[in-house]
């Protein structure tokens, strides 16, 4: 039985470790952090309920009912018995109070509900703030992914360049700009996961899930990276390249 129970604990712990949640919309992921809200959900229910109680607190406007029960035996030697038994029963109804039982009474239901619509409030900006994290997690890959491919773009330059010094058609200083730009983004592309790693451990925290694996899928917003979009950035230094190499470009300048 022992052994039993410790393989048991073994496959829950290794079912824990290799359990993955997939977020494929902000949709998904408001549900799933108000699934593992669990203070939330409660805190909305306990002022649903006070708002219940506050509703049904009448008891200043019913009447009032008393008992009262007496009972006195006496036992006196050379005399009767005497055994009393008495019980009383009164009511009461507050008449008038100048309002002051109604007043307290619609002060205690709008508290209920000013507090109600204060939770309602809390619990859509909690939304608002996953779906935010949500885009921005989007946002961070689609970034990462381009600059990723931008990085190798550059990179499958670095023959054309070096032919191109081997030739003579550029100077030693237009290829170290070409390095210098590949550097560049190649430390771009670190600083873009690192922004993204981040934004995932924030999102995760929001959603109540930072011991378990997640991972956004969902279709990128730019549906075809062209390759003018890639090398935008580095056209002054692939024109220089191309102007001389190009006699027919350099005739055009002068």
């Amino acid at each position: 039985m022992k052994y039993i129970s410790i393989l048991f604990v073994i496959i829950i712990s290794i079912q824990s470790a290799f359990s993955e949640i997939c977020i494929d919309s902000a949709e998904k992921a408001v549900l799933t952090g108000l699934e593992h809200s669990t203070e939330r959900k409660l805190e909305l229910l306990y002022i649903i309920e006070k708002i219940k109680g506050t509703k049904i607190a009448i008891q200043p406007f019913l009447p009032a009912l008393t008992f009262s029960w007496n009972e006195d035996d006496r036992i006196i030697p050379g005399n009767p018995d005497s055994r009393m038994k008495q019980l009383n029963m009164g009511i009461s109804q507050k008449i008038f109070d100048g309002g002051k039982s109604r007043l307290n009474y619609e002060m205690n239901l709008s508290e209920s509900y000013l507090e109600y619509y204060s939770q309602l409030k809390s619990l859509k900006d909690f939304e608002c703030s996953i779906t935010e994290s949500y885009y921005s997690c989007m946002n961070q890959m689609e970034k990462c992914l381009i600059a990723g491919q931008l990085l190798e773009n550059m990179k499958a330059l670095a023959p054309v360049f070096n032919k191109q010094l081997e030739n003579g058609f550029i100077l030693q200083s237009e290829y170290l700009e070409y390095e210098i730009a590949v550097k560049k983004a190649d430390i771009q592309l670190q600083e873009e996961k690192e922004t993204e790693r981040r934004n995932l451990e924030d999102f995760k925290e929001l959603l109540g899930l930072t011991d378990e694996h997640v991972e956004i899928v969902a279709a990128p917003f730019c549906s075809e990276i062209t390759e003018s979009m890639l090398l935008k950035p580095h056209s002054p230094i692939l024109s220089a390249s191309a102007k001389s190499k190009s006699i027919e470009l350099r005739k055009l300048k002068q």
